[in-house]
């Protein structure tokens, strides 16, 4: 019986201890990915390969407690919004509905059309920033309201991320930029934010 018992509390020291380091490897990973709607041109791709990367190789359970657990404290609304988005995809072939975070700034006369996955646009397995920032009428939603609305209407995505090479994130910049979703010739500008993206 005693064996038992001893049995039993290591068992749950271990998945406290285990829920305890993944809330803080979490917390360490979505710390350095940066904002998006400020538009100040901090956003890097390769941190959030990292952070979704990360929760993708926890256990489902685990990783939705972890999602769900961050979006509650609302100290990284921007970065919740963009790893909802890698994470999660529609259960049938209509895009989910845009979060509901103000009017978005796109690039080369595009508009939401052009951007089922605002504010974010997946290639090659590379989330890029497509706005440069929001205008903002109220209070925006929720990173845990969007979240909640992800999990009830979408399934896991069937993408799997890590981290990608210099030439890899070199290749999906290239077909971003020559995609034909751009309705007006991109500026130096323009070019060179999505370039500060991957480097």
């Amino acid at each position: 019986m005693k064996k038992l018992i001893s049995i039993l509390f290591f068992g749950i020291l271990f998945i406290s201890a285990f829920g305890q380091s993944s809330d803080s490897l979490f917390g360490k990973l979505i710390a350095k990915c940066a904002d998006f709607s400020t538009g100040t041109g901090n956003y890097k791709c390769e941190p959030y390969l990292d952070l979704a990367s990360y929760v993708q190789s926890l256990e489902p359970t685990q990783a939705i407690f972890v999602l769900t657990e961050c979006a509650k404290t609302g100290k990284f609304e921007d970065q919740m919004i963009v790893l909802t988005k890698m994470l999660f995809e529609s259960k049938n072939d209509s895009p989910f509905r845009r979060p509901m975070i103000g009017g978005a700034i796109f690039l080369g006369n595009t508009t939401y059309d052009d951007w089922t996955s605002e504010p974010i646009e997946i290639i090659n397995n590379v989330p890029f920033l497509i706005t440069r920032g929001y205008f903002i009428g109220g209070l925006p939603e929720s990173s845990l309201h969007y979240l909640e609305y992800c999990m009830e209407n979408g399934v896991w995505t069937a993408v799997v991320y890590k981290t990608k090479t210099e030439d890899e994130l070199n290749a999906a910049l290239k077909t971003l930029l020559n995609g034909s979703k751009w309705k007006k010739e991109l500026s130096k500008d323009d070019v060179d934010f999505f370039k500060n993206q991957i480097n």
